[in-house]
C-alpha cells in the first residue's frame, strides 16, 4: 500500500489589515475570537511601562482640596480646623493645581505630588513644633496646644490643620513614590 499524499492548498496571498472601522461588521464570532486572540497575543509582548498613582492621587486630593476649601467658606470649623478665607484660597488653588497637573501629564502629577507633599509634610511638622499653647482668633476660638499664628487674624493654625496637613502631604508622597506594572494599552495597536 503506498500513502497516498494529498495536495497541498495553495497560499493565499496576505491581504492588507482593514482599519476597525471599515471592517465588515457581521463577522463570525469565531473571527472576533481570532481577532481577540492576535491582538492578546501581540499585548503579551509589548513591554511593561511603570507608572505612579502620581495622577490618580493628585486628581483625587485635588478634587478633595476643592470640596474642603469651598466647605471652609460655609462651615469655617470644619473638620475642627481654623478655615479663614486665606487658607480656604489656599486650598482652593493648591486643589485647581493638582487636578490640573493630575490631568496633564504622568511627569507633571509626579512632581507636582512630589512638591506639594513635601510642603503639606513640612507645614504639618513646623506646626508642631512650633506650635505653641494658645487660642485662635478666627473661625475656631479654641484652645490649642500646638497653636501656630502664622499670620495672627488671618491665617492660624491649629492642631487639626497640623494632622490634615501632614495626612495630606504622607499620601502625596507616597502616591508619587509608589509604582505599578502596566501594559501599553490596546488603543497604540489599532494604530
Amino acid at each position: 500500500m503506498e500513502p497516498q499524499i494529498e495536495p497541498q492548498r495553495p497560499s493565499r496571498p496576505q491581504q492588507p489589515q482593514q482599519p476597525r472601522s471599515q471592517r465588515p461588521q457581521n463577522s463570525s464570532p469565531n473571527q472576533q475570537q481570532r481577532q481577540f486572540r492576535k491582538s492578546s497575543e501581540a499585548v503579551a509582548h509589548l513591554p511593561v511601562v511603570r507608572r505612579s498613582y502620581a495622577r490618580e492621587v493628585s486628581v483625587v486630593f485635588g478634587i478633595t482640596f476643592l470640596v474642603v476649601g469651598l466647605l471652609g467658606f460655609v462651615i469655617p470649623y470644619f473638620l475642627n480646623g481654623h478655615w479663614s478665607y486665606l487658607h480656604n484660597v489656599i486650598f482652593l488653588v493648591a486643589g485647581a493645581m493638582a487636578v490640573w497637573f493630575g490631568v496633564r501629564s504622568e511627569l507633571a502629577a509626579r512632581r507636582f505630588a512630589y512638591i506639594a507633599g513635601a510642603f503639606f509634610t513640612i507645614m504639618g511638622l513646623l506646626g508642631y513644633i512650633g506650635g505653641v499653647p494658645g487660642e485662635a482668633t478666627i473661625a475656631n476660638p479654641v484652645r490649642d496646644d500646638f497653636m501656630w499664628n502664622f499670620i495672627p487674624g488671618v491665617l492660624e493654625l491649629g492642631s487639626a490643620d497640623h494632622s490634615i496637613h501632614l495626612i495630606a502631604g504622607v499620601i502625596l508622597l507616597i502616591g508619587a513614590a509608589m509604582k505599578f506594572k502596566s501594559r501599553a494599552r490596546r488603543d497604540i495597536l489599532d494604530t
